[in-house]
């Protein structure tokens, strides 16, 4: 399953992701996210399980603001963690904030530079490219919330679509380049199908805490956190 959630996010800048002006999930040119954690996967055709702590960068290469809409060019994912190998490289999307709703829009580096160019040349969202996205986030999210509004199920009729299991207050007290005295909001989602589950800590005006996988079917799993975040 590729759940993204990249993520994400970063600075007051004219070239803010945001809603309404709120810095709510920024993202700004030249920004990076440093995540550490512990990875299990297999090889192909191997049935050693592997274990290791693997850091991980999610940077933000490029954005452009239009006139009711956000575009980020991004390098690296955490969904990249999701079915680790050691050749895995980091993937290359779009990013983009249209009314309240974030869409991840996948593909290979050519296809993106592409489609980023025509965005910013135009000043538009192609046709029918959001219909293809995968929501991946959206704003004022309270305890209960789900997205996308429609979703698929499975044989054993789970849903598949992000749930807000939880919002509470945190302070970042481990995380180089986040002011450690600034109390915080909060979100934990939660992505289950049949065959794996995924939990995401979101913090609005930060982006991604923590990112959680586990596969039911195989060794295939992660545990990452924000290490640092260079704005």
């Amino acid at each position: 399953m590729k759940i993204l959630l990249v993520l994400f996010i970063i600075c007051l800048s004219a070239n803010l992701f945001a809603q309404d002006g709120d810095n709510y999930f920024p993202l700004s040119a030249g920004a990076k996210y440093t995540y550490t954690g512990n990875v299990k996967w297999q090889e192909v055709d191997d049935p050693k399980v592997y274990d290791s702590t693997v850091t991980w960068e999610v940077k933000t290469v490029d954005v452009f603001t239009g006139k009711d809409f956000s575009a980020a060019k991004m390098e690296g994912s955490l969904d990249d963690m999701t079915f680790y190998f050691r050749s895995t490289k980091p993937t290359d999307y779009l990013l983009i904030r249209s009314g309240n709703r974030y869409y991840k829009i996948p593909g290979e580096k050519k296809e993106i530079d592409d489609l980023f160019n025509n965005i910013k040349g135009t000043g538009k969202i192609p046709k029918g490219l959001l219909a293809g996205g995968e929501i991946i986030l959206q704003t004022e999210l309270k305890k209960g919330d789900y997205f996308p509004d429609i979703s698929t199920k499975d044989s054993s009729d789970i849903a598949y679509r992000w749930v807000v299991d939880g919002i509470g207050k945190i302070n970042i007290t481990d995380v180089k380049g986040v002011n450690p005295v600034e109390q915080r909001t909060l979100c934990r989602l939660v992505y289950i199908t049949n065959p794996d589950e995924t939990s995401v800590d979101f913090v609005p005006g930060v982006g991604i805490l923590n990112f959680k996988y586990k596969h039911n079917g195989s060794a295939s799993s992660c545990d990452m956190k924000l290490v640092e975040f260079v704005k």
